[in-house]
């Protein structure tokens, strides 16, 4: 089981087990909550739909609501499978992977310092926001 970033994502990626000669007809994902009890998120996550695809995306936005997990916390996963014969038994949860972050509603706002002005250009400065100022969200580029 992997659970990683990917942009502002979680993607969970399970591995189809051993099915015992008998298709696997669903799937079921949970996530760790705050007081130690795993909860399904179908909207996002159903792996009862297409048993064959065996991974799905959540936005981060809705990790914390969904769980009630302390910011950095690690986002913990559980699997098993359903066949003819049945429900699998629960994997063991990732012990790697994504941490519970908040996004910025606002960024904070760029100061621009004018540097100087030529006939056919103008020379402008900015200082980049940090981490703090993101949400701890990268900046990917600038539009001016």
């Amino acid at each position: 089981m992997k659970v990683f970033d990917v942009g502002t994502d979680v993607k969970i990626l399970w591995e189809a087990p051993f099915n015992h000669y008998s298709n696997i007809d669903a799937y079921q994902i949970k996530l760790m909550t705050n007081n130690g009890t795993y909860t399904e998120y179908k909207l996002r996550c159903d792996g009862s739909i297409n048993p064959s695809v065996l991974s799905c995306l959540i936005p981060m936005l809705e990790i914390g609501p969904l769980t009630q997990m302390p910011l950095n916390s690690l986002i913990k996963v559980i699997v098993r499978a359903r066949n003819f014969k049945g429900w699998s038994a629960l994997s063991e949860p990732n012990i790697v992977g994504s941490l519970v972050k908040s996004l910025p509603s606002k960024m904070s706002p760029i100061t621009i310092k004018l540097e100087e002005v030529f006939d056919t250009s103008i020379l402008i400065r900015w200082t980049p926001l940090n981490q703090s100022q993101t949400g701890g969200v990268d900046i990917t580029n600038y539009i001016i």
